[in-house]
């Protein structure tokens, strides 16, 4: 199952290799980067999914499931037979106490292992034939880790016995640390730093935020969907032209100089980020929370289930569109049972209300200063003055949305800027299902891109379906394209299209 090296050709004054899988599948894989090594390196082995032999009767595959999650701080318990005190949270919490030290334990010996080697640099992943670990440094002295059971295939044979084949590779490293570091992430934008926790109101407070947080956010853990998009974990932008632009901006800046208490603002319509005031980091959080969490699409649907209702109080049904914030404006509510919750961002963890208000398609996230009392008639007041403004500006950016630029439907592409994480992908707008195979080479791709030392700019893979899949990067952006219907082509054909691609949606930014 090793790649074998197949064709060479120099270009450039840079080295392009290509290597062919064997054993019953057939992939091709060229590459392009600086450095005399190049690309000719092969991940290791092809996925049983299309290279087993056809020798066996059945087979059935176990999809990898999360099997550990825990916190922990190693200084807590330092002692022996305190062990356990360093435990923040483990899931599931039905495990011994016994087995949750001992697996505390192995990650604590992994990460001092690993340091006698780069002292500099943390332990991060660790794969074993049946489990792989993701370790993340979140705060000082605070540790998360996600172990899970990699996926398999068990095949009986025609005597009837059944082997089991680990399928190590097939999930991918980075979106496992992303998964971990988004729960972090949504913890503290609800609960703030867990050191802030701790010192705060003592260990055993944070420890039980922490099982109440996680017990819930588990369930939103799907490490078999795991993808290139959970990878990225990016945010889809709506790009608006400069009279629609500058309407929004003048909302945004008369509405805060109106209410001072408003801190930060975000627009969003439907589910496309069009304007905010957060720093980067806390949107990309606050905007996974609206749209996977939240799901406020589904609201404006009509769609609402409990599960929105995970980290904060939401209201359903007609109303007067505040979906977090109170249920209504034109019945008299204390103070207290407005159902205001709070968020902590910015670089200082600054606790701000959360306020969602929601109306003709456009999402408006207000936070508010905590310092300041948030009640009922604030909300009057703000409601009387968003609603016209938002009925005025919906037509302009409906009618603008719908529009589809010219072009883009012809390619199935994913583009990520790691700039200002815009996110945009053609993958899921037709309804297809995306292969597993593709979305293996395409995390492959994007492992390569960012953790390679040979410095790649692009990659071209031709898979055992005759599927062609070509990643370019460029600066800090990336794009990967898949070709179902060229299976005839040839490699220049494929550069070919994508400089017309490259010429019809990005304006010629992935030229050499």
């Amino acid at each position: 199952k090793r790649g074998v090296r197949t064709e060479k050709e120099g270009r450039r004054g840079q080295r392009r290799g290509c290597w062919r899988g064997c054993k019953g599948g057939k992939v091709e894989k060229y590459a392009k980067g600086g450095g005399e090594k190049g690309e000719e390196r092969h991940k290791g082995e092809l996925s049983s999914a299309f290279t087993h032999k056809s020798t066996t009767m059945a087979t059935v595959t176990r999809p990898p499931h999360l099997r550990w999650f825990f916190c922990y701080n190693p200084h807590f318990g330092p002692k022996e037979g305190q062990e356990h005190l360093k435990i923040m949270y483990f899931h599931p919490e039905t495990l011994t106490e016994d087995t949750k030290v001992k697996a505390i334990g192995l990650s604590e010996a992994l990460v001092n292992f690993t340091r006698t080697f780069e002292p500099t640099k943390l332990c991060e992943f660790v794969h074993t034939q049946k489990n792989k670990h993701a370790l993340l440094h979140v705060e000082e002295d605070y540790w998360m880790v996600m172990v899970i059971q990699n996926p398999s295939i068990v095949v009986q044979d025609r005597s009837g016995g059944q082997q089991v084949r680990w399928l190590e590779e097939d999930v991918d490293d980075l979106a496992l640390q992303s998964i971990v570091d988004q729960a972090y992430k949504m913890f503290k934008l609800f609960h703030g730093p867990i050191a802030n926790v701790v010192e705060k109101h003592g260990p055993d407070h944070a420890r039980s935020e922490l099982s109440r947080f996680f017990n819930s956010y588990i369930e939103s853990v799907d490490v078999a969907a795991a993808d290139i998009f959970t990878g990225l974990n990016g945010i889809h932008f709506l790009p608006v032209d400069k009279n629609i632009y500058l309407r929004i901006q003048c909302f945004v800046n008369l509405t805060e100089n109106t209410f001072p208490q408003i801190r930060y603002s975000i627009f969003l319509f439907k589910d496309h980020l069009v304007w905010s005031g957060l720093e980067q980091d806390d949107m990309r959080t606050l905007y996974a929370y609206l749209v996977k969490f939240l799901g406020i699409r589904n609201i404006m649907r009509g769609n609402t289930t409990r599960t929105e209702e995970r980290f904060v109080p939401v209201n359903r049904g007609p109303g007067c569109g505040f979906i977090v914030g109170p249920a209504s404006v034109d019945v008299e509510a204390s103070a207290s049972s407005l159902a205001v919750p709070i968020v902590c961002v910015g670089p200082n963890n600054e606790s701000l209300h959360l306020v969602i208000f929601q109306r003709a398609d456009i999402t408006c996230v207000f936070l508010l200063d905590d310092s300041k009392p948030v009640d009922l008639p604030m909300f009057q007041v703000l409601h009387h003055f968003i609603s016209p403004q938002v009925d005025f500006l919906a037509p302009a950016i409906s009618e603008y949305y719908s529009r589809k630029p010219a072009g883009e439907e012809l390619y199935r592409f994913v583009y990520f800027n790691h700039m200002n994480l815009a996110l945009k992908s053609t993958l899921r707008q037709r309804g297809t299902t995306i292969p597993a195979e593709t979305l293996r080479i395409l995390n492959e791709m994007h492992h390569d891109f960012e953790r390679s030392p040979e410095q790649i700019t692009e990659l071209m893979v031709r898979t055992a379906s005759d599927r062609w899949i070509v990643g370019k990067k460029v600066d800090q952006r990336e794009v990967f394209v898949i070709f179902d219907d060229k299976k005839q082509a040839a490699m220049v054909d494929i550069q070919e299209e994508v400089r017309k691609l490259n010429q019809t949606c990005f304006g010629n930014i992935f030229l050499d």
